[in-house]
């Protein structure tokens, strides 16, 4: 890439400003980067309405109330919104038959039955379990395909790949192409909101242990199967968890 920019060579208003509103500035100063040139390029767009204080404009207030879970699915109409709004721009400005549109989130949001933001759900499902849309000019019109095997974030860049070169994966790579069938295997997040806990999934149930005080547990993977992990599953499990954690101790 010969330049780099973020949000202050965009002009866009710093996050930490109160008067900042709604992600629209954001979609707005990507517009005009693209408009103004024609090289191939790739764009991440890290909207932030939809975290705390969950912005959204009144017309976006579809949910009645200023409870958390009211906000957040509010703000979540209006991220819909500014999506919608921005693929309809590519589509006039002729751009989105030679875009690959990829929507996917960092991380979900928990709420206790009261409506209030919570730390964590059980084994983090609530926010690890998150969409993974990818749309190529190539796939348009017909029936779509659905991966159903456990993926990860790390998948993202060999099926990007894949999309624009065919070519496989460099062997040193974590993340597998979600265009081919996917074999069975392990992916793993880690959870530091409150305890820092290590966890992985087949697609089927969770593992985790909590590294702080080594209690385990395990919890069917939502639309899995109730299968649980052999003995030597969890075994396997602990290494590996072991080995991150002292991993992670000696990066910092």
């Amino acid at each position: 890439y010969q330049e780099l920019g973020d949000k202050e060579s965009l002009g866009l208003t710093p996050l930490s400003n109160p008067t900042f509103s709604s992600d629209r500035e954001l979609y707005q100063a990507y517009q005009r980067w693209v408009a103004s040139s024609e090289a191939p390029s790739l764009f991440m767009l890290l909207p932030s309405n939809s975290h705390w204080p969950f912005y959204f404009p009144p017309q976006d207030a579809l949910f009645p109330g200023q409870e958390r879970v009211a906000r957040y699915k509010n703000s979540l109409q209006h991220q819909d919104r500014l999506l919608g709004e921005h693929l309809a721009w590519l589509e006039r400005e002729k751009r989105l038959e030679r875009t690959i549109v990829v929507v996917v989130a960092d991380h979900g949001s928990y709420f206790d039955l009261a409506g209030e933001a919570g730390t964590e759900s059980p084994a983090g499902l609530l926010e690890h379990h998150v969409p993974l849309l990818i749309d190529h000019p190539a796939l348009r019109g017909g029936p779509g395909v659905e991966v159903e095997a456990a993926t990860a974030h790390v998948d993202l860049a060999p099926t990007l790949l894949a999309l624009l070169s065919r070519r496989p994966a460099p062997p040193a790579w974590q993340g597998l192409s979600l265009l081919e069938p996917l074999p069975q295997r392990l992916v793993f997040f880690y959870q530091d909101f409150a305890d820092g806990r290590l966890a992985a999934s087949d697609g089927s149930w969770v593992y985790t242990w909590n590294r702080a005080s080594g209690a385990r547990d395990q919890v069917a993977w939502p639309g899995g199967s109730q299968q649980a992990a052999s003995t030597s599953a969890q075994s396997r499990l602990e290494t590996f968890f072991a080995y991150q954690l002292a991993e992670l101790q000696r990066a910092r």
